[in-house]
């Protein structure tokens, strides 16, 4: 193989190994894109790397294709601590409405632990401190995974109260509906779930 040939190999397996650990760090507010979901699962792995100084809360918010907000919940997290979801036993295991989306927007919103706890629908004050990564499935056949790209975002205050308020209809009327189960310690892998 001639040194060009050799160099473009190395380029796309470089290409290739940093997108199947994509993440974001230290934004209040990361979101990212699952899909292939009917070939197989994805996962999202948060962690506190401390910068808030303390405890922090992930408040997580799945919407499907069509905007809607189809399930919510909340990762507490201390310093350090690493805590994972499966998109398909975890987030969307349990929707509000029967219909199981192929793909999701997954917004991720850090803030600083309130005295009642971790709550979705009141999540408290904006804080830095975590940080996200995960795979999906790269297409349509199951097998391949690629890494998730979290982008820090800056929320518009109007849609971050909207949804809010609709995560809270889901825990008052949802009769247990649309609230994603609780994190589990510890990342998950590029395999299976």
């Amino acid at each position: 193989m001639n040194l060009r040939v050799q160099l473009a190999v190395l380029a796309v397996l470089a290409l290739t190994a940093t997108a199947a650990f994509a993440q974001a760090d230290d934004g209040p507010v990361l979101t990212g894109i699952v899909g292939n979901l009917a070939a197989g699962d994805s996962t999202v792995n948060v962690s506190n790397d401390g910068a808030s100084g303390g405890s922090i809360c992930v408040n997580v918010y799945a919407f499907s294709p069509d905007e809607q907000l189809v399930s919510c919940c909340a990762c507490p997290l201390t310093v350090h601590a690493t805590a994972s979801l499966s998109v398909q036993n975890d987030i969307i295991s349990n929707t509000l409405t029967p219909a199981v989306p192929s793909s999701l927007q997954i917004q991720l919103v850090s803030t600083v632990t309130p005295a009642g706890g971790c709550n979705p629908s009141a999540p408290g004050a904006l804080t830095p401190g975590e940080v996200a990564s995960g795979t999906t499935v790269a297409g349509p056949a199951p097998g391949a995974r690629v890494g998730i790209s979290w982008f820090n975002s800056t929320p518009n205050a109007a849609d971050q109260a909207r949804t809010e308020a609709i995560c809270g209809f889901i825990q008052s009327n949802g009769s247990g509906f649309g609230i994603c189960r609780s994190c589990r310690t510890g990342a998950l892998g590029a395999g299976k779930h």
